[in-house]
């Protein structure tokens, strides 16, 4: 629980810390909202978990569940359970005996609501084995009131019984299939009001306000999210669907219809316009699909009237394949504002569109944005690349970078597919809360400097469920950037997720990043943070890597603080750039070479605090059995060890 501060928030004796944050979470979330799917079929499907013992105090377990009706979740909970459970089969049976109790609640209100005569979903477990049922689970079951079975896949309940850090918030409501969290500020005009008179039993798609969560801020990095509240509330729908076939808004296509006031394709939930906000085709600029138009002038004219708009608008490049030349858009726009990409944005391949340039699309002071639309950026990399010669020449010439967004804020980039960029397929500069999920960078494993995404000077960033194939970093790290969270990001071929290279400015800093559930197939790097040296004073700090799976790479898990990708440079002249409160925990499999965790730390100043957590790594080549080497390093040492971990200064243990 947060702490109160008489500072902060008048309190007298009567009030309570908690009830200060309840009100200060209700004024936190009253603008998010969960924007649920539609189906055929009205099914309502439950999923249940539980840990053992995980309460310290009391050695109580805690249990939760989630209902997901049509695809989507309308009630949840997340609570230690009221005994003491001497085994985990007791603790699922609880958990499912709770869970039963309120699917029987839920199948009654929607029989007495009248949307359907009957539900029967199955209740699905996580585990093997609850063979024995209570009087009252097996009477329902027989009953046909529900049906019961085990979940054989991911189950939406697993992180129910688990303290969930912030990182897996975000990760936690994706698993809630068909829904999405949007701030009110990016639903412009929703009146609940209205919107009850518009409400259809029929086919329905509902935005419902998000309730249940509540976030704990703690100091620095430590931020958690310390649970679902005891009781699960669905809340209220605010807007509604209009019937396709008797009540579709004339601008809608065919299969398209509204949800929130977006327009979304009834097979999915990928949203793809803001909420009543005007579409600006670009084709209805001048823009032209056929491949060989330039539609740079299009696209500008598009942007420039959407962003003016009062409300905002968003810009619409349609099925097809758009010629783009280099450009730059600017913000300051009247209104949240989006890119859909439905077609194929392709660069232009001339020598003064790909050499001594920095940049193809780049959004400038843009604030509430979005780019999606399930479409690509073709960066026509080819072209471009045999100018790449920086290994060798200090002078080398810019190359452009696809996507960059400098100084953009409250911004969301997802289910769009960047492919063979020049340079960086995207770029972040000095902008902050930004979320990037699902998409798909791609380049051959050849392709220089060709990073998936690079961040710099850039603060509270979110990167989920990504899956990067590039021929440089998959993700890496510039000076100036902090609380960072990456889940879910599958890298290979690639160069691995690099903090870094820090040390050619004073000052540089990378701190307060977690990087969890990521997986590494055939890279050269698996997690990394690398310095120059020499290089000038600097500072890493509070970096964590957790849940790593790596398959086949060649430098599992490696600080390089003598990084000279030259190889001229001086071995007795060493990095100042500070590494400090660094932990690698959990990481597990199979290396191309025999050293498989390598902390080569600065002697001028030595790694502090670095923390090997649970590391499983094994190498089966001629040399022998992995190893773990490190040097001027003071490392922690906890959990399993494969191989048996280093323990000082210039000390390899294999």
């Amino acid at each position: 629980m947060e702490t109160c501060n008489n500072a902060d928030v008048p309190v007298n004796k009567v009030t309570s810390c908690l009830e200060i944050n309840v009100l200060r979470y209700l004024q936190r979330t009253k603008g998010f909202m969960l924007v649920y799917g539609h189906g055929d079929l009205l099914e309502l499907i439950e999923f249940t978990d539980s840990d053992l013992a995980q309460d310290v105090d009391e050695r109580k377990s805690i249990g939760g569940y989630i209902f997901k009706l049509s695809g989507a979740a309308v009630s949840w909970k997340s609570a230690k359970l009221t005994i003491v459970s001497i085994s985990t089969m007791e603790a699922e049976f609880i958990a499912c005996f709770e869970g039963m109790k309120q699917a029987v609640w839920l199948r009654n209100l929607i029989i007495d609501m009248k949307l359907v005569d009957s539900v029967k979903r199955p209740i699905k477990m996580s585990r093997n084995g609850i063979l024995i049922f209570s009087t009252y689970l097996l009477e329902k079951v027989l009953s046909t009131e529900v049906a019961m079975a085990f979940s054989s896949g991911s189950n939406n309940a697993e992180n129910w019984g688990k303290p969930l850090i912030r990182l897996y918030s975000l990760r936690t409501l994706s698993k809630m299939k068909g829904n999405r969290v949007f701030p009110r500020s990016t639903l412009v005009g929703v009146d609940e009001n209205s919107s009850k008179k518009m409400m259809n039993n029929g086919n329905g798609h509902y935005a419902m306000q998000r309730r249940g969560l509540r976030e704990k801020e703690e100091s620095g990095k430590a931020r958690e999210l310390r649970g679902l509240e005891e009781r699960g509330e669905y809340g209220i729908p605010v807007t509604i669907d209009v019937d396709r076939n008797s009540r579709k808004p004339n601008n809608l296509k065919n299969e398209e219809f509204l949800i929130s006031g977006k327009k979304c394709s009834p097979h999915g939930t990928n949203i793809k316009v803001l909420a009543q906000q005007k579409i600006f085709d670009v084709t209805k600029y001048g823009g032209i699909g056929d491949g060989i138009t330039d539609n740079v002038k299009a696209f500008t004219d598009a942007w420039t009237v959407a962003c003016q708009n009062n409300g905002g608008g968003v810009v619409l490049f349609p099925p097809g394949v758009y010629l783009l030349s280099p450009l730059v858009l600017n913000g300051k726009c009247k209104g949240p504002i989006g890119v859909q990409i439905e077609g194929t944005l392709l660069a232009r391949v001339e020598k003064e569109y790909s050499v001594d340039i920095d940049h193809w699309i780049t959004f400038k002071y843009v604030d509430n944005f979005v780019i999606n639309g399930g479409g690509s950026l073709n960066g026509q990399g080819p072209s471009a690349w045999p100018y790449n010669d920086c290994k060798k020449n200090p002078h080398c010439k810019r190359l452009p970078c696809s996507l960059r967004l400098d100084y953009v804020t409250n911004a969301r980039i997802d289910h769009i597919t960047s492919i063979n960029s020049k340079n960086l397929h995207i770029g972040l500069f000095a902008s902050h809360d930004i979320t990037i999920s699902s998409i798909n960078i791609s380049a051959p494993a050849n392709s220089p400097n060709t990073d998936g995404i690079h961040l710099g000077l850039s603060q509270n960033i979110q990167i989920l469920d990504a899956a990067i194939a590039t021929g440089d970093d998959c993700i890496s790290f510039g000076t100036g950037t902090n609380n960072v969270n990456i889940s879910g990001v599958h890298c290979g071929p690639g160069h691995g997720i690099s903090i870094g290279s820090l040390g050619k400015i004073v000052g540089d800093n990378v701190s307060f990043v977690d990087i969890r559930n990521c997986t590494f197939f055939g890279t050269q790097n698996g997690v990394r943070i690398k310095t120059w040296a020499p290089s000038e004073p600097g500072l890493v700090s509070h970096i964590t890597f957790e849940q790593i799976q790596v398959d086949q790479v060649k430098n599992p898990v490696i600080i390089d603080q003598q990084y000279c990708p030259s190889r001229i440079c001086d071995p007795e002249v060493y990095s100042r750039v500070q590494i400090e409160e660094v932990r690698f925990s959990n990481i597990w499999g199979t290396s191309i070479t025999q050293n498989v965790v390598n902390l080569k730390c600065s002697k001028a100043t030595p790694c502090q605090k670095i923390g090997l957590n649970d590391i499983n790594l094994t190498y089966s080549g001629r040399e022998g059995p992995a190893q773990s080497t490190c040097s001027n390093a003071d490392v922690r040492i906890s959990g399993r060890q494969n191989p048996p971990a280093c323990k000082g200064k210039d000390k390899a243990l294999g």
